[in-house]
């Protein structure tokens, strides 16, 4: 089983509601309807953090559990962005995606 993680943030800290309302409400169930998507789960980062190493560049990170090669996960993402809603909200500029393997 493989991992898919998000990082994200809202447009700005107006935003913030509507983007977890939309996160929440819209996104997580679209992103979970892809057959090999089994579950997900979102954090908030913590203000405490590790003064050496900075500070992250967002501020939620979605964890999606995933089965089957992630290229079939991408490929599921790459082809419902193109119909899923995606909120003003969200700052995709800085939002980060990583396929994370268990080993």
């Amino acid at each position: 089983m493989g991992k898919l993680l998000v990082f994200s943030k809202p447009v700005s800290a107006e935003r913030e509601d509507e983007y977890n309302r939309w996160y929440d409400d819209v996104h997580l169930a679209d992103v979970c309807s892809l057959e090999s998507v089994t579950g997900a789960r979102r954090f908030k980062v913590s203000d405490t953090q590790m003064s050496v190493m900075g500070a992250p560049d967002y501020e939620y990170v979605a964890i999606y559990d995933f089965t089957g090669p992630p290229d079939a996960v991408l490929d599921g993402l790459s082809a419902g962005g193109t119909s899923w809603e995606i909120s003003p909200a969200l700052d995709t500029a800085s939002a980060r995606l990583v396929v994370v393997d268990e080993y």
